[in-house]
């Protein structure tokens, strides 16, 4: 499990250790973000809006979309976001 503090600078997930056929299960807290899938930045304001407390157990990320993602803070947050993520293998946790 990882942990990723998101601020007014767009960050990427660090994918050490997770592998191509594996996806990503995770949870965002404290803030709204934005996010984009194509490797390019997002901003404050532009890209797909995730909102905090959001949960991905329905719609885990693949592995392509997290290694291009990129993540910032929403302009309307006033705080960080924490989003905590994991690789999942057939429906199972991997390795911690």
């Amino acid at each position: 499990m990882k942990t990723l503090s998101i601020g007014t600078t767009p960050v990427a997930l660090d994918m050490t250790g997770i592998g191509p056929t594996q996806k990503v299960a995770w949870t965002l807290e404290g803030a709204d973000v934005r996010v984009r899938f194509d490797g390019g930045a997002p901003t404050g304001t532009t890209g797909h809006l995730i909102a905090a407390g959001a949960v991905g157990q329905e719609g885990l990320w693949t592995f392509e979309m997290a290694n291009a993602m990129r993540l910032v803070r929403a302009a309307t947050a006033t705080a960080d976001a924490v989003l905590t993520y994991t690789p999942v293998i057939d429906g199972r946790g991997g390795k911690d």
